[in-house]
């Protein structure tokens, strides 16, 4: 099978495309509840038992269905399926997922709502404008999105204003920071420094990962 032959892209709706990828199995791993595959790709996926209408053997060759390139879809042979999601399924996983997501959302913005309150407070008025004005855009999607966040990118810019160094690698080594979020501080520490009035102008450090300025 050549490569052209061997990845072909099939589609089973509009919004999900679906790769087929021509493999044979090299080992196989029962842990549990799971069915661990490793392929001739130096590649390997995990598939739930329960789900399989009959294993894969070892040297057998199947053609294995992602989406996405990564969520594993199915698994089949010149048989037919050993396994299949439909798109029944996809969108009950993803209902999950978000309902998952949320609900963590909202245990962190319980646990650290007073802590997050009153270092917000704390901050000069510069900072705190900043994030009145994330607030009054996205409200509870704020709180639950961002807020944490877009607080250590303020406490961080103020120590960047303070020209406080080592206070900024205390910081990061106690909230685990990240680049993105020292490059937004340095950028406000900046115009904090210039004119505090452009501070509340500047979009959401998580804007080029939501694709929203102001969490609304």
């Amino acid at each position: 099978m050549d490569e052209k032959q061997n990845r072909t892209s099939v589609t089973y709706g509009a919004d999900r495309p679906r790769r087929l990828e021509a493999l044979s199995v090299k080992e196989l791993d029962e842990h549990t509840d799971w069915l661990y595959v490793t392929t001739d790709r130096s590649s390997g996926f995990g598939l739930p038992l329960a789900k399989l209408t009959r294993r894969p053997v070892v040297g057998g060759a199947y053609e294995l269905e992602t989406v996405n390139y990564s969520q594993v879809t199915g698994l089949r042979d010149s048989a037919g399926w050993l396994y299949r999601l439909s798109d029944q399924d996809l969108d009950e996983q993803h209902r999950q997922l978000l309902a998952d997501i949320e609900a963590r959302d909202r245990a962190e913005l319980d646990k650290y709502r007073d802590d997050w309150t009153r270092r917000e407070a704390a901050l000069p008025a510069w900072a705190r404008d900043r994030i009145a004005v994330f607030r009054a855009a996205g409200g509870e999607k704020f709180e639950l999105k961002g807020w944490g966040y877009e607080l250590a990118v303020c406490e961080l810019a103020v120590l960047y204003v303070t020209g406080d160094r080592a206070g900024v690698d205390e910081y990061a080594r106690e909230h685990g920071t990240s680049g993105n979020q020292h490059d937004c501080a340095e950028y406000i520490a900046r115009l904090a420094r210039e004119d505090e009035s452009r501070v509340g102008l500047v979009p959401a450090a998580l804007a080029p990962l939501t694709g929203s300025a102001d969490y609304s």
